[in-house]
């Protein structure tokens, strides 16, 4: 035995000490042998984790129940009163969580360990959070197979940073890129250019297209004001002003056009032969050219990238399956305070995602109803089998 301060193998036995450690069942007495040096008079004990309180197990029960199980700290706190007589305040199971998801494996470790065969057709998404009132992007790349391939917080605005994010998924992980497929974000687009370069094709969300389509015809304004129009019918009792009766009308007849249109448009971007796609699209500039003249120049704009998927059929037109991690990401951390800063936000961010990762799925449709039963990293082909996600994903 080597004492620990001044590193002298001259010590002696100094009697023993009571230890309580919680755990999952129980709690539990243990006790520690304490040691005397000799040289410096110092005692000391051979415990490998000072000052600790609570078993591994404990820990990773409680990442479980707040992920997994969705349950707050002042829920658990709850729970571990009425099930097990444990007395532990909300708050200090929020520094016991903080504290534990810190040993979190990154996306790099798992990588390396589980070995993913990815398909390589990449989809990402970039989110606003607020953590105290700074604003953060939270960037998530997802694979065609389900997978999450990478995961980072960034700085809002530096577009150093998306850069790096692409360089790390490309040196650091391996991943052999064939398409990228991301919303309509400048940034994400510059980025792609600058890492990837144009042997990687890039294709452009056509669900955000179509978004954008809506908010330039008016449409939400549209249908506000019919409402508001047959709200005043009912009340009414089905009587109205003539004027308002014309008013009502003439919205009314918008709005068919405006459907007819979007329609079009809606088959246009979804039609996936090349000749065909010149066809419609000759006919719907031809038509509508003068009338929606900003939707025809957005069109023209945005053409090349939102028809790279007609070169790729593999290509995903969405990124609708990186966007919904990003939306669950961002509904958890607006009603959880403990994680508004942005340490915590970032370990967050990774736990939650490695769960993702691990969770098998189970209400897939359709032609990816073979999902059902298996996680996507196993999907990916994974040389490890998970059994419990949260003792893989912590390095207690």
């Amino acid at each position: 035995m080597k004492c620990p301060n001044c590193q002298s193998f001259s010590v002696k036995k100094n009697g023993k000490r009571e230890n309580l450690t919680i755990g999952n069942d129980r709690k539990t007495v243990k006790k520690v042998q304490r040691y005397k040096c000799n040289t410096c008079q110092k005692s000391f004990s051979n415990r490998r984790d000072k000052h600790k309180q609570y078993s591994s197990g404990f820990k990773r029960e409680i990442v479980r129940m707040h992920v997994e199980e969705r349950m707050s700290f002042r829920i658990i706190e709850k729970r571990l009163k009425e099930s097990r007589a444990i007395r532990i305040k909300s708050s200090y199971l929020c520094r016991l969580f903080n504290a534990t998801i810190r040993k979190v494996k990154s996306s790099k470790q798992i990588q390396s360990e589980c070995q993913p065969e990815w398909e390589g057709y990449l989809i990402v998404d970039d989110k606003m959070i607020n953590i105290r009132g700074k604003k953060q992007i939270s960037l998530i790349a997802k694979d065609k197979s389900g997978d999450i391939v990478h995961e980072e917080l960034l700085s809002y605005g530096q577009q150093d940073e998306y850069d790096n994010f692409f360089r790390f998924i490309k040196e650091q992980l391996g991943y052999r890129f064939k398409s990228v497929t991301t919303d309509l974000d400048r940034m994400l687009e510059k980025s792609i250019k600058t890492v990837l370069g144009l042997d990687v094709r890039h294709q452009k969300c056509l669900k955000h297209a179509m978004d954008n389509i809506y908010a330039m015809v008016g449409y939400q304004q549209l249908k506000r004001k019919e409402n508001k129009l047959l709200g005043e019918v009912k009340e009414d009792s089905g009587q109205i002003s003539t004027e308002r009766y014309q008013e009502l009308l003439v919205i009314k007849k918008k709005i068919e056009e405006t459907d007819e249109f979007i329609e079009q448009v809606k088959k246009y971007l979804w039609q996936p032969i090349e000749k065909k796609a010149s066809h419609m699209e000759r006919n719907i500039f031809e038509n509508y050219g003068d009338k929606y003249l900003k939707v025809i120049e957005f069109l023209r704009r945005n053409k090349k990238g939102l028809f790279t998927y007609q070169k790729d059929e593999k290509i995903p037109k969405t990124n609708n399956d990186a966007e919904n991690v990003n939306r669950q990401l961002k509904r958890r951390l607006k009603t959880i305070e403990a994680f508004q800063t942005e340490e915590s936000a970032y370990n967050y961010l990774i736990i939650y995602c490695n769960y993702l990762r691990m969770k098998p799925y189970t209400d897939c449709k359709r032609k990816r109803k073979y999902r059902n039963g298996s996680t996507p990293l196993q999907l990916c082909n994974s040389k490890i089998i998970i059994t419990d996600w949260v003792k893989y994903s912590l390095n207690l």
